[in-house]
This record gives structure tokens, sequence and C-alpha cells, in this order.
């Protein structure tokens, strides 16, 4: 028996847990490999794959660490609830990046804008642009007068926006 912050663990618990993590660690590798396969076949930027892959893999690390921790007989409902309300506040603090990164992997997934294209975006004041990179979070065009301008990707969503279309640049990629 070991006791550790007033819990008792047995010896076979910890051996259990201990396996449990370890195959954690082999079923994160695997749904990553696979997910990685799936998401190569999709046409997305390789940062928006990249923070999938990142998003499958930690909730996967997190599910098996609870298994564990409840196999040593520790109670994860207050955990799973302090997670829960951590999420919402992160979520609330983060909402306007997170509307722009969903906006952004739904503008490169729908390829309805591309760079190359000459969008006009009417809001408040027309900005009217040549696209010349389009990001996660935002969409970078140059005006007429040559100044470079950033626009939310989530302006897209809820704004109608004109495309020209024009001849297909490649992106620039990070490599």
């Amino acid at each position: 028996m070991i006791t550790l912050y007033e819990i008792t663990f047995s010896l076979p618990e910890v051996i259990f847990a201990i396996i449990v993590i370890v195959l954690t660690y082999l079923i994160s590798r695997f749904v990553v490999r696979i997910g990685s396969r799936l998401l190569n076949q999709a046409s997305l930027q390789e940062t928006i794959k990249d923070w999938i892959l990142r998003i499958i893999k930690w909730l996967t690390w997190l599910i098996g660490l609870l298994i564990s921790l409840s196999i040593l007989g520790v109670d994860i409902s207050t955990l799973v609830l302090g997670l829960g309300l951590l999420t919402l506040i992160i979520g609330v603090a983060l909402s306007t990046w997170v509307e722009n990164l969903v906006a952004g992997v739904m503008v490169q997934a729908e390829k309805e804008i591309g760079v190359g294209d000459k969008i006009t975006i009417l809001k408040w004041q027309i900005i009217e642009g040549t696209v010349i990179k389009l990001n996660t979070r935002t969409t970078v065009i140059k005006t007429k007068e040559g100044n470079i301008a950033f626009i939310p990707n989530k302006l897209f969503m809820d704004t109608p926006v004109l495309v020209e279309k024009g001849p297909r640049k490649p992106e620039n990629k990070k490599g």
C-alpha cells in the first residue's frame, strides 16, 4: 500500500494505471497517425492540420490520464468539472480568436476565395484589394493604394463579399 495525499494506492492499481498510461501513449500515436493520413486527403493548410492533430493528441492524453487517476481511486468528478469551467472561461476569453480560426478553416475549405482573387468587402466602408495570403485567422490583401490589410476571417461569414477570380498564385508555405 502506498499513501499519497491521504489516498491509498495498492500495487496492482499502480501497475494498472501505468499500463493505461503506456496504452494512452500508443493510442495517441496511432490516432495521430490515422488522423494525419485522413487530413492529408483534405485540402487544408498545414497549420490547420497541425492544430487539429495537436487537439486530437491532447484529448487522447487527457482521457488516458483521467482513466489512470480513476483507477488509482482519485475522484475525478471535481477535476472534470474544473476542466469544464476552465474551458468555458478560455472559450469566452478567446471567442473572437476562435471565431476567426473557425471562419479561416471554412474559408480555406470552401475555396471560394484564393490567392490572386480581387475581393471587395461591403462593411461600414468598402475594403477592396487583391488576396495575397490566406492565414488561419486573417486574410491578407493588398489594396489599390498598395497598402497591406489584414482582414479577420469572421468577416467573410457575416458580410457580403464580392469576389473577382484572378490568376491563382501559390500560397506562401512554411517549410
